[in-house]
C-alpha cells in the first residue's frame, strides 16, 4: 500500500476505504473547520468521510512525496464555490499516517465548507 497510489492518484479523488486503512490509531487531524486538532483514527475517519461526501469536481493536480512527508495538492467546488487547497500527509516507516494537515483557500470556500461540514455532522 503506498500513499500515492491508494490515495487515489493525480487525478480523481480519494479511495476512501484505503484511505481509512492508512490512518493509524494515534493520528492527528488539522483541519480549518476546528481549531484544535482531532485525535485518533475514528475522528480522522469521520471527519476525511463528510468532507469528501460535500467536496464537487475534487482532483488532486500534484503529489510531492518526501520519505515520510507528502504534499497533495488538491482543487474541488463546495457548493460552486472554487477552492483550492494542499493535504500535508505525514507517515511513519509502514506509510500508515500519522499527521495530516489541511490547508485551504480562498476563505469564501473555506466558510462553505465549514458550514456545510457543520451541518452534515449535526443531522448524522
Amino acid at each position: 500500500m503506498t500513499l500515492r497510489k491508494d490515495w487515489g492518484g493525480m487525478h480523481s479523488p480519494p479511495k476512501t476505504g484505503k484511505v481509512f486503512e492508512m490512518v493509524l490509531r494515534r493520528h492527528a487531524a488539522f483541519t480549518p473547520a476546528y481549531e484544535e486538532p482531532m485525535i485518533g483514527k475514528q475522528a480522522a475517519c469521520q471527519i476525511l468521510s463528510v468532507v469528501f461526501s460535500i467536496f464537487e469536481n475534487f482532483y488532486y493536480p500534484d503529489i510531492i512525496s518526501g520519505r515520510h512527508t507528502h504534499a497533495l495538492i488538491f482543487r474541488a467546488e463546495v457548493s460552486g464555490v472554487p477552492l483550492e487547497g494542499v493535504d500535508y500527509v505525514r507517515t511513519d516507516e509502514n506509510e500508515l499516517v500519522t499527521e495530516f494537515n489541511v490547508m485551504m483557500r480562498p476563505l469564501k470556500a473555506i466558510t462553505a465548507l465549514t458550514k456545510a461540514i457543520g451541518a452534515k455532522m449535526q443531522s448524522g
